[in-house]
């Protein structure tokens, strides 16, 4: 394993606060009307390097969303953009957004997972018992590969669809455990977190409306 750095070498409050782009959306509309139906989103979830200490520290391994992206700022296109924190959702009152969640992690976890606790558990291993092995390599089947669930911060979601630690996906819109293939969350004003069970690197979901609350559909 890496040697971690000396936290008291890194310099604070240095790195500028950063507006994240946000998702841009396939807009669905019907064909006879030209109305919009819905905004449909593919979102990766990836492993890959990005700059997060001070400029002259090495480039921190993260995990994060990614999918194609609009600058706020500029409305530049950016065909394959990928951070964490993640980008944001724009969600526009009564027009449903479906998101297909990609797993693209394929290397194993570089900390190690306890399995003794409630997990999605991908390769049925149950729960080992005493005595337990140091890590690394602790529990191979344990470290790859790895589940993820998507889960919505601030919103009334029906339980089954609320990202349970034992439901997760792997491979491309494949779900698993007791995710269910479509999430209804009800919410009103403010900013809504969209992280998952197994990491944080969260994806910010803004929601402008007016009058009553809106209604966004998430497919996991």
């Amino acid at each position: 394993m890496p040697n971690p750095l000396d936290p008291n070498t890194i310099p604070k409050y240095l790195n500028q606060l950063v507006v994240p782009p946000v998702f841009e959306p396939t807009v669905v509309k019907n064909k006879h009307t030209s109305k919009v139906k819905s905004h449909n989103y593919r979102v990766t979830i990836s492993q890959f390097t990005q700059q997060i200490l001070p400029e002259g520290f090495p480039e921190t391994t993260v995990w994060g969303y990614g999918s194609k992206v609009r600058n706020p700022e500029t409305g530049e296109i950016i065909p394959d953009y990928r951070s964490a924190p993640g980008p944001t959702f724009e969600a526009i009152r009564h027009i449903p957004g479906n998101v297909q969640w990609i797993n693209n992690l394929t290397e194993p976890y570089s900390l190690a997972v306890d399995p003794t606790i409630h997990w999605a558990d991908p390769n049925k291993i149950g729960m080992p018992m005493p005595p337990f092995p140091p890590f690394p390599p602790g529990f191979p089947l344990a470290q790859s590969p790895v589940p993820i669930v998507t889960h919505l911060h601030g919103g009334e979601t029906e339980p089954p669809s609320d990202g349970y630690p034992d439901a997760y996906i792997r491979g491309i819109f494949r779900c698993a455990g007791l995710a269910a293939p479509r999430c209804r969350a009800d919410f009103g004003a403010g900013l809504l977190q969209v992280g998952d069970t197994g990491i944080h690197t969260g994806v910010s979901l803004v929601i402008p409306f007016r009058g009553d609350e809106p209604q966004v559909c998430l497919r996991k």
